[in-house]
């Protein structure tokens, strides 16, 4: 499903000028969402562990703490510019996924690539009275699509802001749903009210020119080709 925001009439010169699209579908036979929940939670508390020293050292240089989520130095979010999950052998089936959702994204507007794909990706769990605070994923032009893929919630909502105005697009959240939004887009999410996780997966896409023009050399390597 696409989900499309534009401006309204513009009545003067003044008025903002937009449009922008986010995509939605659900792929819960495919992504496995109890193996990921599982293998997910199982590493946690080792993936946390194991990028403690990069995060001190990444968080001292540049005070990147959490990237504006709110969800703490000990989350596996935190971890997110140092392990890429579509490197285990678990989740390599959220590739194909993931280059799906992009590919039928771009069909239904109306547009095509036919280059590589780069993605990096990473798991957020988040627990009884935690949510995520407004943030986006873009810091230039170069940006290109972000999404997140719903592996465990109950009684939340994402929700999408416009950029001009204080309306909002609230999604809610389902065991399964794949979105992809243009990076810039800021959201966040509802505060979680019960005591089971709630589990997704975030991830950040490239195109070829983005990649090669725009990620360091020496972070090449924390992107996946898809």
């Amino acid at each position: 499903m696409i989900h499309t925001f534009e401006n309204d009439i513009i009545r003067n010169p003044f008025n903002p000028n937009y449009k922008y699209h986010i995509f939605e579908n659900n792929y819960f036979k495919e992504l496995k969402t109890n193996s990921l929940k599982s293998f997910i939670l199982k590493n946690e508390n080792k993936i946390i562990e194991n990028y403690k020293s990069d995060f001190d050292k990444l968080n001292k240089k540049t005070k990147w703490k959490d990237g504006g989520t709110g969800l703490g130095k000990n989350s596996l979010t935190s971890r997110s510019p140092f392990f890429n999950l579509l490197k285990y052998k678990e989740t390599q089936h959220i590739k194909k996924i993931i280059k799906s959702a992009h590919n039928q994204f771009l069909k239904e507007i109306n547009l095509t690539y036919s280059g590589d794909l780069y993605v990096q990706c990473w798991a957020n769990v988040m627990r009884k009275n935690e949510k995520i605070n407004k943030h986006s994923h873009a810091i230039n032009n170069w940006d290109y699509l972000s999404g997140h893929i719903c592996v465990n919630t109950n009684g939340t909502s994402t929700n999408y802001c416009n950029p001009f105005y204080d309306n909002l697009f609230s999604s809610k959240n389902e065991i399964g749903k794949i979105t992809l939004f243009p990076s810039w887009v800021k959201h966040f999410t509802d505060k979680v009210k019960y005591d089971e996780e709630r589990i997704t997966i975030a991830f950040d896409i490239r195109y070829d020119e983005s990649f090669i023009m725009d990620i360091n050399p020496d972070k090449k390597d924390h992107w996946i080709k898809i």
